[in-house]
């Protein structure tokens, strides 16, 4: 089973996609905003040692994700902003930056299967 790498693990559509790559047998390392949501994650999934990891980072800062895809076979990106009250620079700054340094950071990282949403690795 692979190793995935997943944005959005706290988001709404992520809290259904996370739980589906464990059932599958995947280890997962999510892309968190803060200690305080690692933690909330951890609490709220139940995983095998060992298959659930949790990284500090931001879609935009290229070296937590850098650090963060360090082992990993597969993304799954789910980040994205649905609307945005700041003239389209919070759109530009996560949907579209974000997504640019994540595609970035994988190829980087060798990663060759990417996802934006979810399907059956």
């Amino acid at each position: 089973m692979a190793r995935v790498f997943l944005t959005g693990a706290t988001g709404f559509v992520g809290s259904h996609v996370l739980p589906a790559l464990l059932s599958a047998g995947h280890s997962v390392t999510a892309l968190v905003r803060s200690d305080a949501r690692a933690t909330a994650l951890l609490a709220r999934v139940a995983a095998s040692p060992g298959k659930l990891e949790t990284r500090i980072g931001a879609v935009n800062d290229r070296a937590s994700l850098d650090a963060a895809m360090a082992g990993c076979d597969a993304v799954v990106h789910l980040v994205a902003l649905p609307r945005d009250w700041n003239d389209g620079a919070d759109l530009e700054r996560v949907n579209a930056v974000g997504t640019a340094t994540i595609v970035a950071a994988a190829e980087a990282a060798g990663i060759t299967l990417f996802c934006q949403g979810f399907s059956s690795f």
